[in-house]
């Protein structure tokens, strides 16, 4: 995939994640905003995640929190995943890809102890070890050794934790310096976020 194409993806994802919520979603063109397609359920508070196969995983959300659908950005179509909704309902996660190419599901407002994988070749979602710590509001970072950093979020701020996809379990880590929910985390070239 060229930068052009994934350049292209991401404004579709930026769309998919900010105008889900009238079902009718839209892409950043030159012109400015174009309708691509029509969503299966309206949306906010949803992930939206990018496949190695180019589709888009759009997760749970505010009005539609145990379900899920694929977003192809060449044909500009929906589908539902198959017939195994999520596994909790997610509102407040984060969808992290893994190197495997399985996407890390974990926590949400209603679900905040739990994480899943969903299976892009199989197109089904499992239950994966359980966070120590409830999360939602919360941030997932992939870092380079293939963990993923799971930190913050409103009822644990000061708590982090480590997923390893290979053991599928989670892990403590070390302490934040300061209480964050609802923020962002960054991985730098370095290593560190």
């Amino acid at each position: 995939m060229n930068r052009t194409s994934r350049f292209s993806i991401t404004l579709v994802l930026v769309a998919i994640m900010l105008f889900v919520t009238n079902q009718t979603v839209s892409a950043l063109t030159a012109g400015g905003f174009t309708a691509v397609g029509n969503a299966a359920q309206p949306r906010y508070y949803h992930t939206a995640t990018l496949l190695q196969n180019g589709k888009v995983l759009i997760v749970g959300g505010e009005s539609s929190p145990q379900t899920a659908e694929l977003f192809d950005p060449s044909t500009g179509t929906f589908t539902a995943t198959t017939n195994v909704p999520t596994q909790q309902p997610r509102i407040y996660h984060t969808a992290t890809l893994l190197p495997n190419g399985k996407v890390l599901i974990a926590g949400g407002s209603s679900s905040k102890q739990t994480a899943e994988l969903y299976d892009p070749t199989s197109g089904t979602f499992t239950a994966t070890g359980s966070p120590g710590y409830e999360h939602s509001f919360h941030t997932a970072t992939l870092l380079p050794n293939g963990l993923v950093l799971i930190a913050g979020g409103y009822d644990f701020p000061l708590k982090a934790e480590l997923y390893d996809p290979t053991s599928g379990t989670f892990f403590l880590t070390g302490t934040p310096a300061q209480q964050r929910d609802a923020s962002t985390a960054t991985l730098l070239p370095n290593g560190k976020v």
